[in-house]
């Protein structure tokens, strides 16, 4: 037989998940402007929320002028809201509902901050905080906060605001009937029983498009039936009772609720068809387990004392052999079986720490626990318990890296011891003041050249050719001025001079532009050479002291490390001692339900034995002896 369903478990834990997850990125398109809140975003949708805090929290040290500072911010403070973390939310929130930053984040932030306040007990905070919300939150978001406002109004006892508030809600939401039954289990438990009803009612009769709302479905019928069985209308609980899915995780108490309908209404037979159905299941169930006195008990209302008996003799063997099964579990959970089975079996996978919220864990004591996996207590425990194993894995692997650092700190050491004497030897450093001298001699030519107009200096190679060929024709011409007519020849001398000087004389400006230009790139590329030399030699005096920094960091980080883990140990203890007391604290009030059955078992099949003994003794026809 199967002790317990899987399907149960998710269902039970989707609900639940439903009401713990954080506000975090609300829309299905989110624009990313900056890499870091992109880089978050992306860990955030893979469920590695460390991942993403740690990426945040760098952008804030490194990045502080970020473009997405205030979506930046809203993340962070979620994602602290979702671990727990209630005091740096707290400060996030409370920084961005000021006037300063836009609709938009103001309005979220409200939203977490009346979230966190809720969560803390402050409910005239939390309602103050929902009156400060304008219109930019997203229809479902808005639906959560009229959800939320909901039951602060039910924590009031403000019961007339809060029907005013559910008839708010628009569209088609699961948060309308998550508020519709708090409300209505609530007036119910108030005594306002037809307002209550109603709206249990209402949310019994809902068609579920999910899982979670097919569970709250028959939540609401469940709780609908047991309102109808205090107001003593057998015939409207049992047809409440019959509106559950009869697979789902709350079939059994449906089926037990309705064998007492029957009870109640004398119809015996009838009762007993839905407590035979329950003998078919889990026998762990607390609703199979009643059934089990509640089968015999109606079989001697029927007058069936010897079924009755049967009936009762194995309902004892059952509660005896449970209660043997609940010790072995009480020494596993002990002995840490269970803290085992909820160990992931890859810490390095940050995606690995919630599997538990899809299956249910490998362990012999789950069929006796699995409901309480499925509580808002369990599972904060659980999560707190599994962070803190991923954080030691972290710090581990954080300080598994300080050596590897240290050693690249010695092999730069090194390399600099030996490059040191390289380096300050170099004659490329002592061509400086050279450089400086040649610099200087160049820029006196170049005044020179301003003062005295001295176009020639300017002159280009070929050019100066040219006039040294043209003097060297004036010469001949010079020598032959004597002994033949040269006036031709001196003509074309001096044009072909004149169109050379010309030239250049033209050309002067630009080239004594460009001349001073190229001195001061001259000048640049000096004093780019100077600031170089004077960042290598402070580079030289600096790094002994820097190596120096470096190591005193590393030994630090080494201490801040080896203190985190000191204390993520001792939370991982103190949590591992919750989980285990929650596990315990379970099994051991089964066990006590168990004994209680059993008593009443032993007590009754005492008490057939007795009066069946007496009818037999009443029976037997008188002895001679006897007769008068």
């Amino acid at each position: 037989m199967r002790l317990f369903s899987n399907s149960i478990f998710l269902n039970l834990v989707t609900a639940l998940l439903l009401v713990m997850s954080p506000v975090l990125a609300d829309e299905k398109e989110v624009v990313v402007k900056d890499l870091s809140y992109g880089v978050a975003l992306y860990n955030f949708y893979q469920d590695k929320y460390f991942s993403a805090i740690n990426e945040l929290l760098v952008a804030r040290e490194t990045r502080p002028g970020t473009r997405q500072l205030d979506d930046n911010e809203l993340l962070l403070g979620s994602l602290y809201l979702s671990y727990g973390l209630q005091q740096e939310a707290d400060r996030i929130f409370k920084v961005l509902v000021d006037e300063k930053t836009s609709p938009y984040t103001r309005d979220r932030a409200w939203f977490n901050l009346a979230k966190l306040q809720y969560q803390l007990g402050l409910i005239h905070d939390a309602s103050l905080a929902l009156q400060h919300i304008q219109d930019t939150l997203p229809e479902n978001r808005d639906a959560e906060r009229l959800n939320l406002l909901t039951n602060i109004y039910l924590q009031e006892q403000q019961y007339d605001k809060a029907l005013e508030t559910v008839s708010e809600f628009r569209g088609s939401s699961a948060w309308e009937d998550y508020a519709e039954f708090n409300l209505g289990v609530t007036l119910a438990k108030q005594g306002r029983i037809e307002e209550g009803t109603s709206l249990l009612d209402t949310v019994g009769k809902i068609d579920p498009a999910t899982p979670e709302l097919a569970a709250l479905r028959d939540k609401a019928n469940l709780a609908l039936g047991f309102a109808f069985m205090r107001m003593d209308q057998p015939q409207q609980a049992g047809d409440a009772f019959r509106r559950v899915r009869l697979n789902g995780p709350l079939s059994n108490k449906a089926l037990l609720g309705i064998g007492w309908a029957w009870n109640v209404q004398q119809q015996y037979k009838q009762a007993l068809v839905p407590w035979l159905e329950l003998q078919t299941r889990s026998p762990l169930d607390p609703a199979v387990q009643e059934s089990l006195l509640a089968i015999p008990y109606t079989m001697e209302k029927i007058d069936k004392p010897k079924l009755a008996l049967v009936n009762y003799t194995k309902a004892n063997k059952y509660y005896e052999e449970q209660l043997q099964e609940l010790e072995r579990t009480i020494t596993a959970i002990q002995n840490g079986e269970l803290l085992r089975a909820l160990r992931p079996s890859n810490l390095g996978d940050e995606t690995a720490l919630s599997i538990y919220h899809s299956k249910l864990p490998k362990s012999i004591t789950v069929p006796y626990i699995y409901t309480l996996l499925a509580s808002e207590q369990f599972q904060l425990a659980l999560n707190n318990y599994q962070d803190l194993l991923y954080l030691q894995y972290v710090l581990g692997r954080w300080g598994r890296y300080l050596p590897a650092f240290n050693l690249m700190l010695q092999e730069r050491r090194r390399a600099y011891q030996q490059k040191l004497p390289e380096v300050t030897g170099d004659v490329r450093l002592k061509q400086l003041q050279r450089l400086q001298r040649e610099r200087d001699q160049l820029a006196a030519e170049v005044t020179r050249i301003e003062e005295q107009q001295d176009m020639l200096a300017l002159a280009t190679d070929e050019e100066l050719d040219t006039i040294d060929l043209l003097q060297s024709i004036k010469q001949r011409l010079d020598t032959l001025s004597g002994k033949t007519d040269t006036s031709e020849e001196l003509a074309k001398y001096r044009l072909f001079y004149g169109i050379v000087y010309w030239e250049i004389g033209s050309d002067y400006v630009p080239r004594t532009w460009q001349l001073k230009k190229q001195l001061k790139e001259l000048d640049q590329a000096l004093a780019d050479a100077r600031a170089a030399n004077t960042s290598l030699q402070a580079a030289w005096s600096k790094a002994p002291v820097r190596f120096e920094g470096f190591s005193s960091r590393i030994k630090g980080q080494d201490n801040r490390i080896n203190r985190l883990q000191q204390q993520v140990q001792n939370a991982l203890n103190e949590q591992q001692h919750i989980i285990q007391s929650l596990a315990l604290q379970e099994v051991y009030q089964q066990r006590e339900r168990l004994k209680a059955y059993q008593v009443r078992a032993k007590f009754a099949q005492a008490r057939l034995y007795d009066t069946m003994s007496k009818n037999m003794e009443a029976s037997k026809p008188e002895s001679k002896t006897d007769r008068p």
